[in-house]
């Protein structure tokens, strides 16, 4: 009777420190800043656009790039990036009101809320207050009539 061979252990869901570190920490570092970059920059800085193309150019595999897509450093170096983009804000700004005072349409004008005044929509419902007056109205909970899951609100 013969013993099988015990396949040697795969270590690919380790970081890489403990695969004994990147190999490849360069091509890593500019994949951060490919990853940062919109098309047309990535087109200009790079001469082309896409992960295939950029895996060719460094000599990687596609499930490299896509492997590493998984691993917080590379968004932390794209975040490190991105600081480059900076002197566009006021630009952006200034645009979003622009286009929300003259459309008047709620998505422009929320989204300046948010970039200008730091505003977040509020989420969720606290259905303990059911009944209840929170900050001078009254708590009502209705389900919608056509739902599946809902029972008919009762008439008035």
């Amino acid at each position: 009777m013969t013993r099988k061979r015990a396949k040697p252990r795969q270590n690919k869901d380790l970081p890489p420190e403990a695969r004994g570190g990147r190999v490849k920490t360069e091509e890593f570092r500019q994949y951060g800043l490919f990853m940062a970059l919109p098309t047309e920059e990535r087109k200009e800085i790079f001469g082309f656009t896409t992960d295939t193309q950029f895996a060719k150019e460094y000599d990687l595999e596609n499930s490299t790039l896509s492997r590493w897509k998984w691993e917080p450093e590379l968004w932390e170096i794209r975040d490190e990036y991105l600081v480059v983009f900076k002197k566009h804000t006021a630009e952006v700004i200034a645009a979003l009101a622009k286009r929300a005072k003259r459309s008047g349409e709620a998505f422009h004008a929320l989204s300046f809320l948010k970039v200008v005044e730091g505003f977040t929509e509020k989420t969720g419902l606290d259905i303990t207050s059911k009944g209840k007056r929170v900050a001078g109205f009254r708590v009502e909970v209705v389900h919608a009539a056509k739902s599946p899951t809902s029972t008919p609100a009762p008439a008035k």
